[in-house]
């Protein structure tokens, strides 16, 4: 009779730490998968506001005439620049102009895909290709 008793609390015990083996490796699996892509996130925006980053190589560049307006604020340029396909992420566009504390001019502009962050705002804060 002891050993009806004994049996399935063993067979409870095993199977519990099993179950709590697996369980903790699920989650350090999980935890290092998410440290991994936040990483990578990290590296990739940070490429993108410091780095030489464009839509496309010079080859397949196209250009486009943006019209910037007066008080237009840098989220409302950095979405108008990637709604034209001229930037690859408003987010890194706009950290970028804010870091530089660069002061977009009003005006109208022609701005080429080809362009890395930096040109871009060489030419609508400084005014150089205005149109």
């Amino acid at each position: 009779m002891k050993e009806d008793i004994v049996r399935p609390r063993l067979a409870f015990r095993v199977t519990h730490g099993v179950v709590h083996i697996l369980l903790t490796v699920a989650f350090y699996c999980f935890a290092a998968f998410v440290v991994v892509k936040a990483c990578s996130f990290a590296y990739h925006f940070s490429y993108e506001i410091f780095g030489h980053v464009t839509v496309t190589d010079s080859a397949h560049k196209y250009d486009r005439q943006v019209v910037i307006n007066e008080n237009e604020g840098t989220m409302s340029v950095a979405k108008k620049l990637e709604l034209y396909k001229v930037v690859k992420n408003k987010y890194s566009f706009y950290v970028r102009a804010k870091i530089g504390d660069e002061h977009i001019k009003p005006g109208t502009y022609i701005l080429s895909s080809d362009m890395d962050y930096e040109q871009i705002l060489d030419v609508i804060t400084h005014m150089s290709e205005k149109v």
